[in-house]
C-alpha cells in the first residue's frame, strides 16, 4: 500500500493516508499531490508522471511563468519542505518495499545540493536543512544498539548498522560529496559559506559514526557549544566564518594536522577513526 501510494502520488486518501503515514509525512504527501506542474515534452509518460518522484522534481526545477529568467520558488520551496518530512520514511530495506523511499531521498539529495550551487538564498537554507535532517536520520541508523529500548537482537542491530551504512555511502560518499567538494571550490562568498556549514554538518552528525568522516571529525572540537565564540579550536567553525583571521587560524591547524595529526588529535583518537 505504501508503495502503491508513493508510485502513484494521486491515489492518496485521506482515511488510507492516516494509516500509512505520520501526519507530517500525509501533509507532505498532499502538498506534492495538490501542486500544479507544467507539462513537459520530455515526459515519459503519463503512467510515470503519477510518480511522487516525478513530481517533486518537476517542482523541484520549476520556473516563473511570467519571467523566464526566474524559478518558481514557490513551488521549489514547497517541495524541499515537503523532502524535509518525506525523509522520514523508511529505507533500511531499500532494495524491496522501501526502495521508492530510497530513490526519493536520492533525488532529493542531488535536486539540494543543485539548489545550494544556483538557488538564492531561502531556497539554499532549505536545502541545507534538508541534507543536515537526512544525515541525522541515517546517523541514528548507524548509532542503533541492541537492547529493550530499541528492541532489537545484536544481530538485527548489526545488520541495521551494515544497511544505513551503505545508505551514507551512497547518498552522502558517492552523491553529495564529490558536489560539495566542488561547491567549496567553485563557489565564493555566501555560497561557499553554505557549502563550508553542510560540510560542518556533516562532520557534527556522522563523523562519530561512519568511517568516510571519522578522519574529518579529528579536526572539529563540536563538544563545548554551538557558538563559534565558544568554540575557539574547531576547525569546521573557523573555516565557515567570515573573518579573515579565524579563517587563517583554521587553515595553520589544518597545516600542523597534515604536517603531524600527534599536533591536534590524540593516539586513540586516530586508531579509532583509522582501524576499521
Amino acid at each position: 500500500q505504501l508503495l502503491s501510494c508513493l508510485g502513484n502520488i494521486y491515489s492518496l486518501k485521506s482515511i488510507q493516508g492516516e494509516c500509512l503515514f505520520s501526519t507530517e509525512i500525509f501533509k507532505a504527501l498532499l502538498v506534492v499531490r495538490n501542486q500544479q506542474v507544467d507539462p513537459s515534452s520530455v515526459s515519459p509518460g503519463a503512467e510515470f508522471e503519477k510518480c511522487i518522484i516525478y513530481k517533486l522534481l518537476c517542482m523541484l526545477n520549476s520556473w516563473s511563468k511570467s519571467h523566464l529568467d526566474m524559478v518558481d520558488a514557490s513551488q521549489r520551496e514547497s517541495a524541499l519542505s515537503a523532502l524535509m518530512e518525506l525523509c522520514n520514511l523508511p529505507m533500511e530495506n531499500y532494495t524491496k518495499e522501501h526502495r521508492l523511499n530510497y530513490f526519493i531521498n536520492l533525488a532529493g539529495a542531488h535536486s539540494a545540493l543543485y539548489s545550494l550551487q544556483s538557488a538564492e538564498i531561502q531556497l539554499r537554507d532549505l536545502a541545507l536543512d534538508y541534507l543536515i535532517r537526512l544525515a541525522e536520520i541515517l546517523a541514528e541508523g548507524l548509532k542503533c544498539k541492541p537492547g529493550n529500548e530499541s528492541g532489537l537482537t545484536k544481530e538485527e542491530a548489526n545488520t541495521r548498522k551494515k544497511v544505513y551504512t551503505k545508505l551514507v555511502n551512497e547518498i552522502f560518499v558517492q552523491a553529495v560529496w564529490p558536489g560539495l567538494v566542488r561547491g567549496i571550490k567553485q563557489s565564493a562568498g555566501p555560497r561557499r559559506l553554505h557549502f563550508l556549514r553542510l560540510l560542518s554538518g556533516l562532520v557534527r552528525t556522522l563523523g562519530s559514526a561512519h568511517p568516510f568522516f571519522a578522519p574529518m571529525a579529528l579536526l572539529a572540537d563540536f563538544s563545548t557549544s554551538r557558538d563559534e565564540d565558544q568554540n575557539p579550536t574547531c576547525f569546521y567553525i573557523n573555516i565557515q566564518s567570515g573573518t579573515a583571521g579565524r579563517q587563517l587560524y583554521a587553515i595553520r591547524r589544518l597545516t600542523l594536522f597534515l604536517a603531524n595529526p600527534l599536533t591536534i588529535a590524540s593516539k586513540k583518537a586516530i586508531a579509532a577513526c583509522t582501524g576499521g
